[in-house]
């Protein structure tokens, strides 16, 4: 059988999260070997933790995402830097700009401070990021620029849901 990697997945949602562990088998039971489950806000990050702990096969991850900036609190930034100490294998993400439908709520130049922070934490501690972008590509390619992103890998979420406003 093939061996497959969910390189994107957030098993901590709350609406599945009780089934988690029954998603994780049927999945492990047709190939998928590992799970990168993103967390997107302070919120669901102990979800994600305890995941990884649970189920060996997940790789955890933490992020501010762009849709969750406004709930952020004043102390997020250190919270998110206790959680990569606390959790070494984890990878930054699920971080980005959204200029999408449901992004373009939120202020763009808030979004763009706090990826600044996240990508700026990435770099310095050598870790992977998953990048969420919906319609932003030249701004989050300028900030990836300016900050001398490339040493450390990128993955990019594009997504199939935009709207074409």
């Amino acid at each position: 059988m093939m061996k497959l990697f969910d390189a994107h997945c957030h098993l901590q949602d709350s609406r599945i999260l009780s089934k988690t562990p029954q998603l994780i088998k049927a999945a492990q039971d047709s190939g998928v070997v590992n799970f990168a489950v993103n967390g997107v806000c302070e919120q669901d990050w102990l979800s994600v933790k305890q995941l990884s702990i649970t189920h060996p096969s997940v790789l955890p991850s933490f992020g501010l995402h762009p849709w969750y900036v406004t709930e952020r609190s004043p102390n997020w930034f250190n919270k998110l830097k206790e959680y990569f100490d606390s959790t070494p294998s984890a990878a930054v993400g699920e971080i980005g700009l959204d200029k999408g439908s449901h992004g373009k709520k939120i202020d763009f130049s808030e979004q763009v401070e706090v990826l600044r922070q996240q990508l700026e934490l990435a770099k310095e501690l050598n870790k992977p990021a998953s990048v969420h972008c919906v319609r932003a590509y030249g701004d989050l390619l300028e900030l990836m620029k300016s900050l001398l992103i490339g040493s450390c890998w990128r993955q990019m979420h594009p997504t199939r849901y935009q709207s074409r406003t």
